[in-house]
């Protein structure tokens, strides 16, 4: 239906309020159907310090593109129909050209896809975000810029660094060792980096880290500056190496470090010594796995890795609901002699709960009192179902379990669920 302006205001009103209303659905649908891009900052690798706004955009992406100081963990947080794009580059192994990357973007966007760009640290910070923005504005595609942490500044808090402090410097200078190699002159100026007050930190630079701190010490550089490098910084593997501007090359060849790593410079590595606080925790150094399913690991991940350690989520299994559950079900409503209905785990325990149970009632469960999920977790499994009868059961069980029965024994009584299921008793032509 297509009516101009004129046509609407001959019209009675109802009518006319219909199609106007019609026309501005059909105007959303359209700019709902028009795809987009957000150029996320996915943080210094914790995923912890992920924005929310972060979080949410990637739980609701169609398509994930993603580099390679991306967490596997927030690959986790999308959905299982969302498709999921490497284009990771690590020194001079590129998944894919930055070229192909933009041009990629751009395919997504006018296809109509909701593409979250995720990013390591921030996307404008050496992230080659700006680039990407650049293309997808001329190329006519609409997109979103979601900062997120830089590991420049992470990187050395969690190594007990603070990149400013009264006693040392009021500024501080970021800058990147690496640089285009198709560049006929390096634009980084070391004699202005040397002579700078304050605190130096280096990004993707530790292939060049020799050759900087000569050419800054060659400027001017104090040799027995304070500095320190933080490899994998906020995650269960970081690892830490201090000395000077003269030492330090030498100590992280020592040490074995490599990338992705951030270099400080200057008073405040002195810090470090009272600062330190991530490599104190518990669990640090620690490479745990767990292997629950993905629904229960999160807060076990969670609580893990705010002890320091690393996690790796490696499900073993999967719950689905069965596809033909007839004969368990008939086995559920047929009264038979037994003394209780055991599930092995909490997980087990909701999946059976929310199939089998609609059917039973208060009056014929309270009568059951062993009919109940088994293991530690019980209690906090059984108030998930949201089965208010569970709740007496619990309290039945407490009341059995702490005082001695003063009643002579008896056979125990058939778990039968016949007067409470409405199925058992069809079945009867009750």
């Amino acid at each position: 239906m297509s009516c101009d302006n004129s046509a609407i205001n001959g019209m009675n009103p109802g009518m006319a309020g219909f199609i106007v209303a019609k026309k501005r659905v059909m105007k959303l649908n359209d700019s709902m159907q028009q795809g987009i891009v957000y150029l996320l900052g996915a943080g210094p690798g914790d995923p912890g310090l992920m924005t929310v706004r972060g979080r949410e955009l990637v739980e609701a992406a169609e398509v994930l593109v993603y580099d390679a100081l991306s967490s596997a963990e927030l690959l986790n947080w999308a959905p299982a129909a969302c498709e999921r794009i490497f284009v990771g580059k690590r020194a001079s192994r590129h998944a894919l050209p930055q070229e192909e990357i933009n041009a990629l973007l751009v395919k997504l966007g006018r296809a109509g896809k909701k593409v979250v760009r995720l990013k390591g640290g921030d996307p404008y910070v050496f992230g080659r975000g700006g680039e990407e923005a650049d293309a997808l504005h001329e190329a006519g595609v609409p997109f979103e810029v979601i900062p997120g942490i830089t590991s420049a500044i992470a990187g050395p808090a969690y190594a007990g660094i603070p990149v400013t402090h009264r006693k040392y410097c009021t500024q501080f200078t970021v800058f990147t060792g690496h640089e285009d190699v198709n560049k006929k002159e390096s634009s980084l100026d070391l004699k202005g980096i040397a002579g700078a007050p304050g605190t130096k930190i280096m990004l993707m630079g530790m292939q060049k880290l020799a050759d900087v701190c000569e050419a800054l010490t060659g400027y001017g550089q104090e040799p027995s500056t304070p500095a320190a490098a933080i490899q994998w910084a906020t995650t269960g593997i970081q690892r830490t190496v201090t000395g000077t501007v003269r030492t330090l090359p030498a100590k992280v060849q020592k040490a074995g470090l490599g990338a992705p790593a951030v270099v400080v410079i200057g008073g405040v590595v002195k810090e470090r010594d009272s600062l330190d606080w991530v490599e104190k925790l518990r669990l640090f150094g620690k490479r745990i796995v767990v292997t629950r399913t993905r629904a229960q690991a999160g807060e076990l991940s969670v609580r893990l890795r705010r002890l320091g350690a690393e996690v790796l989520e490696m499900p073993t299994i999967r719950m689905a609901p069965l596809q033909q559950a007839g004969n368990l079900r008939k086995a559920w409503c047929t009264p038979i002699p037994m003394t209780g209905w055991c599930s092995p785990a909490p997980t087990g325990w909701n999946a059976s709960s929310r199939r089998f149970l609609p059917c039973t009632r208060t009056s014929g469960a309270s009568e059951a009192p062993g009919l109940r999920p088994s293991g530690p977790e019980r209690r906090r499994s059984s108030g998930n179902t949201g089965w208010p009868w569970i709740s007496c059961l619990k309290n039945s069980w407490r009341k059995d379990s702490s005082r001695p029965s003063r009643t002579p024994a008896r056979k125990s009584e058939p778990l039968s669920t016949a007067r409470s299921c409405g199925c058992a008793g069809r079945k009867r032509g009750a």
